[in-house]
């Protein structure tokens, strides 16, 4: 099988680029799986194609040119697309146009995909890197509260809680100092003991959001405290393997519980153990090759 994938936005600084395309690249490679990235020139020879942040009128063009050749589309969604962007419909005509949709959770796929689209299945998000729970060895009762993302998102989801909250949150951010980077992110988060998730759940296009960064956090050792959303609930055990919440309030309960360092140590552990495997790049490049494969049928 040839793979191509064309990815409307390389940067490895993105996670929809790296978790969703350069790791499972680079696994299937390694597997002796002809994988490319298409970047410009010449079309490669391909089986199936993978479309990913390509919203453009060239991209729907491409799109009808490969089909018309009896190549496979797939299209790689990682976040629902509100109505009326720039990006919608174009958006919109691949994702009627490929044979099959992949998302990364069941929330994608139910409130957005669905309406264009009934054949998706779901291949999640994998973790970037993993050190376990012993690492962060710290009998403190004040533990300290971590979150990492764009500075939009702080500003819309950390933000307005800080007032309310009984712990403070440290962030890194494009806009922090220091600022977000790749390559020293694992060094950076060992200081800390909880990873904070919040998200505003009244928000339609949140819905879509994967479970990629608790997830992230658990993989790194980290007590989750995270929102009560739909894809956190496929991970997170409440009160075993991370706290879920909907109010300030529950946020607060959970930390209290997290102070005894015995219990926090306990919760991270069955966090950690949870996330390996199942979310690592093998196993999920296992997915999406059953989901490639016309003769195969991935069960939502």
């Amino acid at each position: 099988m040839k793979i191509v994938w064309i990815v409307g936005q390389q940067d490895m600084l993105l996670a929809s680029f790296r978790l969703r395309c350069w790791y499972f690249h680079q696994e299937l490679q390694r597997r002796g799986i002809s994988s490319t990235i298409y970047r410009s020139g010449r079309f490669p020879p391909a089986d199936v194609v993978i479309l990913q942040k390509a919203f453009t009128p060239g991209h729907v063009r491409l799109a009808r040119e490969l089909k018309e050749q009896g190549i496979r589309l797939i299209y790689n969604l990682s976040d629902g697309i509100p109505a009326g962007t720039v990006n919608f419909v174009g958006s919109v005509q691949l994702l009627a146009l490929s044979d099959r949709v992949i998302v990364n959770s069941h929330s994608l796929g139910e409130f957005f995909v669905n309406r264009y689209n009934p054949d998706w299945a779901v291949v999640e998000d994998p973790y970037d890197w993993t050190f376990a729970p012993s690492e962060h060895e710290n009998d403190d009762d004040r533990p300290k509260v971590f979150w990492h993302g764009a500075s939009k998102n702080h500003r819309l989801f950390v933000s307005p809680l800080c007032s309310t909250l009984r712990f403070s949150v440290e962030a890194l951010t494009d806009r922090t100092d220091p600022k977000w980077n790749l390559s020293l992110f694992p060094d950076y988060v060992r200081p800390f003991e909880i990873g904070f998730a919040p998200l505003p759940l009244h928000n339609v296009y949140i819905l879509g959001k994967s479970s990629n960064k608790i997830v992230g956090y658990m993989a790194l050792g980290l007590a989750v405290i995270a929102s009560d959303h739909p894809s956190y609930r496929k991970v997170i055990r409440h009160g075993e393997n991370g706290f879920l919440g909907v109010t300030v309030n529950d946020f607060n309960v959970a930390y209290e519980h997290l102070r005894n360092p015995v219990f926090r140590r306990r919760v991270a552990e069955d966090g950690y153990q949870s996330v390996l495997g199942r979310f690592s790049v093998s196993a999920l490049t296992d997915k999406l090759m059953v989901t490639l494969d016309p003769r195969e049928e991935y069960k939502k």
